[in-house]
């Protein structure tokens, strides 16, 4: 693949353009074309939006098709706009061979009045050129919203000439099912927060694996999920709806999958309970069902809500140019309900049966919401335990099964595979000569990532591929993960191997805010060069970035020192490392399912060296300043000492653990006794103590529905199922001859400060959409106010609006769209505790409110 670099011309000596000098605030206006289409108007009011957050200054947006006479101006075009022929001083010849995801940043100077240029090259272009001008200004962009600087500035454009092509044609993410902390407890407001999120990344790309019924997997026990129906033609309505359905699920704290027992969040500790609304909680379309398997008509209930939330998210996808895809595994799994019907009705041979099945899938989707990609995964088991001539062979089969069925039915979307390996363990081209040349190959990194990226890409010509680095693995799904190094040697790699797509797999939103950023970032342009053998690539000068910008100027160099320390790890050899390494210490491995936490057998005095940066950051916390930077900063802060406590435990467990196991060498019951009364006991009530402390940190980094997850896995799958806490306590009690201390108990109450959380940031709405909020306040005593304060944007006056108790401490809010009347307009809110405590959100109102913007086909 030819090599295109995001080529910065940004250049010493070219003057900043103060405007306030050649003209008031009042004629500097926005410029889009009469015509202009709704990315064309989207880009505009983004670009206001923008300029208004860093300056106070909110622009008028104009639709002309005539050069403004008088004023300094910003022209927002695709390429084609007759508009930018008005404009002799712009050459078309800087513009006019666009492709259509490319653009141009250009000014232009005509004595005191400057026309500064975004041009795209079609409709994805012109975005993708807006939030490039967003950066320019410092704004950055992550999957779970924006980060804006705390300090406004003057209305300054620096000039700009600078043209954008991307490296590869699709980038973007691969939020993986199964877990709680990923999008199994992603509602429509989560969907569309990151879906409008990724077209600010400069991404375009968003895919879905789904699992199937089977019960043989490395983990031993998987549901099938419902992202994706399997069944016959006749069970699909002309809408799309189903009639027939099978056992599945998304997870919900009701049901037991991949390691965490069902439990009621109203047992969950230290005041987390306070953070759902109800005891069995789960997406939208799973709430209130019975436990698995349920009845087929609850079944057939979850897969008709799951296909209208993909309805509404991939519509609103296509509106951003960006490309959707699900898939499930080949060879299709029959779901044994189904199976069990043809087998009585209609004997069929396994081929037949399984194109019926995708033809009834192939024309469901196509009935009931867009799509581009149907992806087909290889088994699981082939990067794990290998494969046979025979499993080989009906994966041959099945794959040309399922194009033949697409054939039949005329989807609109293309195949695609993917899966853990690119192809056989043995021959991971194989499929090459099997399959037409416009199918897209794909596959993850091995390893869950500590593996590069796979090189017989190299070895694929003339079709699609797609590479996909791992941004988090699970096997540490409860940790603090720093890839951004990773993810540039990955990108680098996909490049060199011909790739035309990177994706990004993960579960949680932002506590990879470094390596979404850095995936994202190395898919235009690519800085560093890889050192000698090494798993990561240089990003001295990537944090320093991203620390300016998220924490300010203060003490950013410090603080990007301690995160570049902390990046990335060591190459992962299978065969000497007993634990995949890392530079930040790895508190959890798989144990039944992920994220369980270690017992370290290490003495506590050696292994908090480890976090002795922490130490650093409390010192450095001092000069941090503005409300929005602290706000930032206590997020990785209380993230890390979360981390830290989280070790702690694991090593007062890992003790425990030793001297239980040095009890069957005394045989005098006495001295038993003895030595777990002073020596378990109070290790015991030491955990306790920590467990609580390790709670009370990550109860402030709450913010997503990831961090809620994380709860859920502490609760449902370290405490409950691998009785990281208690596992002994029956051995103390019978000993003692008494019940635990009040002590070694887990506090079921909230110390902490009040919080607002708002798990889901929409900051794009479609015309004529109601605005729905989800707010959750965090407290240890009741709420006496709260409230929603909204205005339009820029306007002087706010209007408040009581927020609705749901239940514990979740709130809702709905501002109908006949009230909002497709204007953008900006909110921030506000709650009071009985003791009159006071939180407020975003940290920086009412100064810096949260904004969004309307998606509408033309201007006001």
């Amino acid at each position: 693949m030819k090599r295109i670099t995001l080529q910065v011309s940004f250049m010493l000596g070219l003057i900043c353009i103060i405007l306030s000098s050649c003209s008031s605030n009042k004629d500097y206006k926005i410029i889009v074309s009469a015509d202009a289409s709704s990315s064309e108007v989207l880009a505009s009011r983004e670009i206001r939006r923008y300029i208004y957050l860093r300056t106070d200054k909110l622009l008028p947006i104009i639709q002309a098709d005539i050069q403004s006479q008088t004023g300094n101006c910003i022209v927002v075009a695709e390429k084609k706009q007759e508009l930018l022929k008005a404009y002799e001083d712009l050459a078309a010849s800087a513009y006019s061979d666009l492709k259509e995801q490319e653009f141009i940043l250009k000014s232009v100077q005509d004595g005191k009045r400057v026309t500064h240029f975004i041009i795209g090259g079609g409709s994805s272009g012109v975005l993708y050129g807006t939030y490039q001008f967003a950066e320019k200004m410092g704004v950055r962009f992550y999957l779970h919203g924006d980060v804006i600087p705390d300090e406004k500035q003057d209305l300054i454009i620096s000039a700009l000439d600078e043209q954008g092509s991307p490296l590869f044609d699709l980038r973007g993410i691969l939020p993986f099912h199964d877990f709680p902390e990923g999008p199994d407890w992603w509602n429509l407001e989560e969907y569309k927060a990151v879906i409008g999120q990724l077209v600010r990344l400069k991404m375009n790309f968003i895919g879905f694996h789904t699992y199937p019924e089977v019960t043989n997997y490395p983990s031993g026990y998987c549901q099938a999920e419902p992202l994706v129906w399997i069944g016959p033609e006749k069970d699909v309505n002309n809408d799309g709806s189903v009639t027939s359905a099978y056992p599945v699920l998304h997870f919900n704290t009701r049901d037991n999958t991949w390691g965490y027992n069902p439990m009621k969040t109203s047992e969950f500790h230290c005041g987390a309970a306070e953070l759902f609304a109800e005891d069995y909680f789960g997406a939208g379309y799973m709430l209130n069902a019975s436990p698995w398997p349920r009845s087929e008509e609850e079944n057939i209930r979850v897969f008709n809500n799951m296909g209208n939330l993909l309805a509404d998210a991939f519509s609103f996808a296509g509106k951003l140019d960006v490309k959707t895809c699900i898939g499930t595994e080949t060879p299709l799994t029959i779901p044994a309900n189904i199976q069990k019907r043809f087998d009585k009705d209609k004997p069929m041979s396994d081929n037949d049966l399984a194109k019926e099945m995708y033809k009834g899938m192939f024309r469901r989707i196509s009935r009931l919401h867009p799509l581009d990609y149907y992806w087909l995964w290889t088994p699981e088991g082939w990067t794990w335990s290998g494969t046979t001539t025979g499993e080989i062979r009906k994966t041959e089969e099945d794959l040309l099964t399922a194009l033949s069925a697409m054939k039949e039915t005329g989807a609109s979307f293309s195949l695609a595979t993917c899966g853990w390996v690119l192809g056989p363990p043995d021959d991971p081209t194989r499929f090459d000569n099997l399959l037409p040349k416009n199918i897209p190959f794909s596959c993850i990194n091995r390893e869950v990532g500590f593996s590069p990226v796979e090189s017989s890409f190299a070895n694929l010509s003339g079709r699609p591929k797609w590479a996909i680095p791992w941004m988090e693995d699970d096997p540490a799904l409860i940790s603090p993960q720093l890839w951004a190094g990773r993810m540039r040697k990955d990108a680098e790699d996909a490049l060199k191997y011909g790739c035309d797509g990177l994706m990004g797999i993960h579960w949680r939103t932002k506590i990879l805010g470094p390596n979404v950023s850095a995936l994202a970032g190395s898919a235009w342009k690519f800085k560093g060069e890889s050192g000698a053998g090494g798993r990561d690539l240089p990003v001295d000068d990537f944090y320093k970035d991203w620390a300016k910008c998220q924490f300010g100027p203060e003490a950013s160099d410090r603080i990007a020192g301690i995160f570049v320390s902390l990046d990335g790890g060591p190459m992962y050899n299978k065969a000497q490392d007993v634990r995949r390494p890392a530079n930040l210490y790895r508190l959890a491995d798989w144990q039944g399912g992920p994220g369980g936490i270690l017992l370290i057998k290490q003495p506590w005095e050696i292994t908090q060296k480890n976090y002795a940066f922490v130490d650093d950051l409390e010192i450095i916390r001092m000069e941090i300043q503005g409300k929005g930077n602290l706000d930032r900063f206590d997020y990785w802060f209380n993230t890390f000492r979360y981390a830290r406590s989280a070790t702690h435990f694991g090593c007062i467990m890992g003790q425990v653990d030793t001297i239980i196991s040095s009890l069957s060498e005394i045989s005098d019951r006495s001295l038993r006794k003895e030595k777990i009364e002073q020596q378990v006991l109070p290790l015991r009530i030491q955990a306790s103590m920590t467990w609580v402390e390790m709670m009370n940190y990550l109860l402030q980094t709450v913010s997503t529905t990831g961090e809620m997850g994380t709860i859920a896995n502490l609760e449902q799958h370290n405490l409950c199922l691998l009785h990281a806490l208690n596992k002994y306590d029956s051995l103390i009690i019978d000993a003692t001859g008494q019940p635990l201390p009040p002590e070694a108990e887990l506090s079921m109450k909230y110390f902490g400060p009040l919080r607002i959380i708002v798990p889901a940031l929409r900051n794009i709405l479609e015309a004529d959409e109601d605005f729905t909020l989800k707010v959750i306040l965090l407290s240890g005593e009741p709420i006496r106010e709260a409230s929603f304060y909204w205005k339009n944007l820029g306007e002087k006056q706010f209007q408040q609006v009581p927020l609705t108790h749901v239940n514990r401490g979740v709130y809702k809010l709905v501002l109908p769209a006949e009230t909002l009347n497709n204007n953008d307009f900006e909110y921030y809110i506000q709650a009071v505790s009985a003791s009159s405590g006071k939180a407020i959100f975003p940290a920086t109102a009412p100064e810096m409110n949260q904004t969004v913007v309307v998606m509408e086909t033309s201007t006001e």
